[in-house]
């Protein structure tokens, strides 16, 4: 069973200018081959209307180059992972449950998360 590893750390400033930077918080998770992606149907058509992108793509999300972070914006737990598809970086915000990866939302990467993605250390 193949398993991907998509590690993030979460970085924050000690001083006005920013010369100062400590390990805040780091998650580390493992995404397995062979776990399921599931959606709601309805979400999947406002996703393909708003994003463009639909969530049958994301099966395609190289797991072992993403950026994983907790979201503070939703009551249940969600994660986002910044990663690529092909040679463009996408947005997927999921949660997980059990041996599934319950898709959101998934869309292109806007200018300031790739900027983020390539400067991360």
């Amino acid at each position: 069973m193949e398993q991907f590893q998509a590690m993030y750390w979460v970085h924050r400033s000690m001083g006005d200018h920013g010369a100062s930077k400590r390990l805040d918080r780091c998650l580390l998770l493992y995404i397995q081959s062979d776990m399921r992606y599931e959606w709601d149907e309805a979400k999947r058509l406002s996703n393909v209307e708003k994003h463009g992108i639909d969530f049958a793509l994301v099966r395609a999300f190289e797991w072992d180059a993403a950026q994983v972070m907790s979201s503070r914006s939703s009551n249940e737990p969600r994660l986002v992972a910044i990663g690529p598809v092909g040679r463009r970086l996408h947005v997927l915000v999921f949660s997980i449950e059990r041996r599934v990866v319950r898709v959101v939302s998934f869309r292109k990467a806007n200018r300031r998360e790739v900027i983020r993605y390539a400067t991360q250390d």
